[in-house]
């Protein structure tokens, strides 16, 4: 594991499941490795598609344009993106409404 992002192939794993590995760990180990981190760090528990809320949202935040933000997130329209570009806001601020509570 770790080593220099930029001199890491392709077929290479982001997650390997041991030193020299490159097939990467399973679905389930990464989401439970997830779960376990989230709540050693007293965080409530989430789903990985958090990464893809927090995602929209840091562009958005950024000031990418609604469109751009469609083809990134691969919608299949703009209405998709429209009606969800605006939710990701109040997910995380239900998690942090939960860390605070915590």
């Amino acid at each position: 594991m770790g080593g220099d992002p930029a001199t890491i192939g392709a077929e290479a794993s982001l997650w390997p499941a041991r030193r020299g590995d490159t097939r990467g760990i399973t679905s389930g180990a990464f989401y439970g490795n997830l779960q376990r981190s989230f709540r050693l760090a007293g965080l409530p528990p989430v789903g990985a598609h958090i990464f893809r809320h927090s995602a929209a949202k840091l562009r958005r935040d950024a000031g990418e344009s609604i469109e751009d933000g469609s083809r990134f997130l691969g919608h299949s329209s703009l209405a998709v993106t429209t009606n969800r570009w605006w939710k990701v806001d109040a997910v995380r601020a239900q998690a942090s409404i939960a860390v605070r509570r915590a």
